[in-house]
């Protein structure tokens, strides 16, 4: 079993959407797929509402339990669990870094975004967790996004391929969806596919396959 978090310094960087899109995939290709909201925001619980039953089941677990309900995935058979941390540095967010094999750290391109990140990879990198930054909400051209890509790059290591700011996260979101199931043939989709496949090759080589 993998334990992938979502984590960022700075909020509006997209990381719920993220982790559920990243989660419906995974379940939508057979994996066992748990989430867990650790943001008190609770965006995944009320995404979990609208959605009404299918997987991946949402779970609210305090930072003490954590631990714990990562423990009971892992008996129960699954194969992959997503966090959602909140934003900023409090006992959630740094239980949910301590428990994942792998974080995921989003970031808009924005100058105070990006400074943000390096906070959250010095963290990440005292505690020995491998990571990928995910340039994300960017603008479908222009030189934002090349400058953008570039600084994303000097703290580790980054996901490929920029993801576009794309209504149809939103949109998907809103009705309980993955952006995959709200549209599977839109460009949003096709970026949040190709993210997932190069998280699964990444995430692979740094503990074995076993669940993935």
């Amino acid at each position: 079993m993998k334990v992938i978090a979502f984590a960022t310094q700075k909020g509006g960087a997209g990381k719920s959407t993220l982790c559920l899109s990243c989660a419906v995939l995974a379940a939508a290709e057979g994996s066992r797929v748990a989430l867990i909201d650790a943001d008190p925001q609770g965006t995944l619980v009320h995404w979990a509402r609208e959605r009404g039953g299918p997987p991946p089941p949402v779970t609210v677990v305090p930072p003490a339990e954590l631990a714990a309900a990562i423990e009971r995935q892992r008996r129960a058979g699954c194969d992959y669990v997503f966090i959602d941390t909140r934003s900023g540095d409090d006992a959630g967010t740094a239980a949910a870094l301590r428990a994942a094999d792998y974080v995921v750290v989003p970031t808009r391109a924005s100058p105070a975004d990006v400074w943000a990140v390096a906070t959250t990879v010095d963290a990440l990198r005292r505690l020995g967790k491998p990571f990928a930054v995910a340039l994300n909400q960017t603008p479908p051209v222009g030189l934002r996004l090349v400058a953008g890509r570039e600084t994303t790059t000097e703290p580790g290591k980054a996901v490929p391929r920029p993801l576009v700011l794309r209504t149809d996260h939103q949109d998907a979101v809103g009705r309980g969806l993955g952006v995959t199931e709200f549209n599977p043939v839109g460009k949003a989709a096709a970026e949040i596919r190709e993210m997932w496949n190069w998280l699964k090759a990444d995430i692979g080589g740094i503990g074995g396959a076993e669940g993935i």
